[in-house]
């Protein structure tokens, strides 16, 4: 990547960092998509249930494979063949689940 671009990210990674420490939320880059792999699997352990909000970076990043084929109850809003009644069952055990 170029030097100024990078320096340029690095600013406004800064920028960010301080906002979201500003608000109690910590922030976290990671620099590929294996790491974020890896750095779920310290997170989400087997036999969790799971559950994800709607994101087209979740299959960018391979996440929502991820998920479904890791030994969790995953709440899969995106799995083909849902009706709509199923659809808004998965929302339902989401709002049931508690979130720290």
């Amino acid at each position: 990547m170029d030097q100024n671009i990078q320096k340029i990210l690095e600013i406004k990674n800064k920028k960010m960092q301080k906002a979201f420490n500003q608000n109690h939320i910590e922030l976290l880059f990671l620099d590929n998509k294996q790491e974020l792999l890896n750095y779920l699997d310290t997170l989400i352990k087997d036999d969790q249930t799971v559950g994800v909000g709607g994101s087209m970076t979740l299959f960018e990043t391979e996440v929502i494979n991820y998920l479904r084929n890791k030994p969790v109850r995953f709440l899969d809003r995106y799995q083909e063949g849902l009706s709509r009644d199923e659809i808004e069952d998965v929302f339902h055990h989401h709002y049931s689940l508690m979130f720290i």
